[in-house]
């Protein structure tokens, strides 16, 4: 038991803890309740039907995963990638800009390699482009950019431009999944909200496929992420608001053995999704299309074959997608290659519809028609031979950080990789107490960790490839790596580092795997980050039990820290949790339960054999 005098005195961490809740809590943001942009329904016109379509011209062999957004002036922009093939190295994202019919110029807005110098992570695949215009006409880009794998390992990256593409700043990564940000992605077009906050339909496809409803600020921080649960796997979502707080969401099905378009409703903004019966709308395993029409009326376009994408048509709803009707027929064909998938819809300010799509994954084909060709009795839509423009230069990327939080973490691995590789060597050598005596060797280990982590593989640094295989590891793992390269005498022995790696174990498997592995428990714990104000209560009081138990100072230090790297916004994620706790933790505490027991074990197995002897 500490004394009163032990009790009272106050140390430089529990003054910074106080000082990190402080500023934590600042930074929490406050956002109006969200609402939908609906405007009022208007009268069908007595306009003659309208009709064009173009093939947009493309750098590469391959084009697919087309974007439509209607610019402030009238014209249109364009976006999808194109390369060799889908996933290959060479992929970039191509922007065309489109005026009644015209195309006016096409330029290559981003490549590979420029995302990656401004990430400073290793980028292997580019892909599913999305933009949208905002109330204050910037421009904004959602892209998916994968590291090592597949699409599962995908994340989005969030960019914006001012000049309609012709230049991009405030390149950030957005964080919406705990595990190392694994699988998020997005298809669909954005939705702007009435305060002038976005709505980005999202998704994740790893182990368990399901939608996400990611709401943020206009410079791409993350408000919230709900997910929109369903009963098989589904993904990419569309959503279509109703009214000012009611909107659908049509549901990409992805898995083997279903045909029909799942759907989801919010009732309060997007904060939650209600499952509701799929449609009955033939649509195996493609992508969708859907906005809401300015007769308040819903189009949604699909591929409603038994098996294959060569049939692409356009349905409406008048009863709030409850029922639907074709519209259209875009396009058919009897062979079963000939693909046109992928729709985007959009409608601008003129009451133009604007349809854009992949066709035979080498061309993109881009729809123009109002609302009375839409009821006209006409079968045919006309294709205009397009003059390809001259392309202009590429676009280009604001001068990137030259560090980050992100990959001093990346020196601070490979520092704790070298210390335990000695640590190791010398227990082996029986001197594990020399070793722990000795914290003087982290000037070495740093300098040793730091000429490591710039070595080049495959052209790019160490640290740049675990920058993008393990993302931003969290302020306590910062906080231990360093503690135990500096002064590793500071960490507890081995029988309390059990007693408390077994809590953290628990902890982190509660936190993970509902998320991970079983999203339709309606179990999300990682949603408590973005507004942490009970996280933040939590810190604060395992500050005051740690104070009155008298534990070592390394607790308080990652109390402090965390919440003032959130403050500060250090880490690439706006989610509080990922400050605090990490996979790296997760493992660590599974990797320090089995090596303390088995070292625990050993030691009693040879104290009660000498004592036999």
């Amino acid at each position: 038991m500490p004394s009163p005098a032990r009790v009272l005195r106050i140390s430089w961490c529990e003054i910074l803890l106080v000082v990190g809740i402080v500023v934590a809590a600042w930074r929490i943001p406050s956002p109006a309740p969200p609402r939908f942009v609906v405007h009022p329904a208007q009268h069908a016109t007595n306009d003659p039907p309208r009709v064009w379509s173009i093939f947009l011209p493309t750098p590469s062999a391959s084009a697919h995963s087309a974007s439509v957004a209607a610019l402030p002036g009238g014209d249109l922009l364009v976006a999808w990638f194109s390369g060799t093939s889908e996933g290959a190295s060479d992929v970039t994202i191509e922007f065309a800009r489109v005026r009644d019919g015209n195309v006016l110029d096409t330029w290559t807005a981003l490549t590979r390699e420029e995302l990656q110098d401004a990430l400073k992570r290793v980028v292997r695949k580019l892909g599913n482009p999305v933009i949208g215009v905002d109330a204050h006409g910037v421009l904004h880009l959602f892209v998916v950019s994968v590291s090592y794998g597949g699409w599962s390992g995908g994340a989005i990256n969030h960019l914006e431009s001012t000049d309609e593409g012709r230049s991009w700043h405030s390149i950030r990564r957005l964080v919406l999944s705990p595990f190392f940000n694994l699988s998020t992605l997005v298809r669909t077009s954005i939705v702007p909200l009435a305060d002038g906050t976005i709505g980005l339909p999202a998704y994740h496809e790893f182990i368990h496929k399901w939608g996400l409803w990611v709401r943020l600020t206009r410079d791409g921080a993350v408000l919230s992420c709900a997910q929109m649960p369903q009963p098989v796997p589904a993904l990419q979502p569309a959503v279509a608001p109703i009214d000012d707080h009611r909107a659908a969401a049509a549901l990409r099905f992805g898995g083997s053995g279903g045909d029909r378009i799942p759907w989801s409703l919010t009732e309060d903004g997007g904060k939650t999704w209600q499952t509701e019966p799929p449609r009955a709308l033939l649509n195996p395993n493609s992508s969708v299309a859907m906005i809401r029409l300015s007769d308040g009326s819903l189009l949604l376009a699909a591929n409603p074959h038994a098996t294959e994408r060569s049939l692409l048509q356009l349905f409406r709803s008048h009863d709030e997608g409850r029922t639907w009707t074709l519209a259209r027929s875009i396009s058919h064909s009897d062979d079963p290659y000939a693909e046109v998938s992928y729709p985007a819809l959009e409608q601008d300010g003129a009451g133009q519809i604007i349809l854009a799509y992949t066709d035979r994954r080498s061309s993109i084909r881009v729809c123009g028609f109002n609302l009375s060709w839409l009821d006209a009795d006409l079968d045919e839509i006309p294709v205009t031979v397009v003059q390809p423009p001259a392309r202009s230069a590429s676009a280009t990327l604001a001068e990137p950080r030259a560090w980050s939080y992100g990959l001093v973490a990346q020196v601070l691995v490979v520092a704790t990789v070298l210390r335990l590789g000695l640590t190791f060597a010398r227990w082996c050598s029986r001197s594990a107490s020399a070793a722990r005596r000795r914290g003087w060797m982290w000037l070495p280990l740093g300098v040793g960790a730091a000429a490591i982590s710039v070595v080049p593989i495959d052209g790019l640094p160490i640290a740049w490839h675990l920058h993008g295989l393990i993302g931003d590891p969290s302020v306590t793992s910062a906080v231990l790596m360093s503690v135990w390269i500096v002064a590793p005498d500071r960490l507890p022995p081995a029988p309390r580092t059990l007693l408390a790696a077994v809590p953290l174990v628990v902890l982190l498997l509660l936190l993970y795997l509902p998320l991970s592995v079983f999203p339709a428990m309606g179990i999300d714990t990682y949603a408590l980050g973005w507004r942490p104000w009970v996280l933040l209560l939590f810190v604060a009081v395992a500050g005051v039990v740690i104070r009155v138990r008298s534990a070592r100072g390394v607790c308080l230090a990652i109390g402090a820290a965390a919440p003032i790297a959130y403050a500060m916004g250090l880490l690439e994620s706006d989610n509080l949790w990922d400050y605090l706790v990490d996979p790296m933790l997760l493992m660590f505490g599974v990797g320090s339960c089995l090596a303390t027991l088995a070292v625990w074990s050993f030691r009693r197995f040879v104290r009660g054999t000498v004592a036999s002897a």
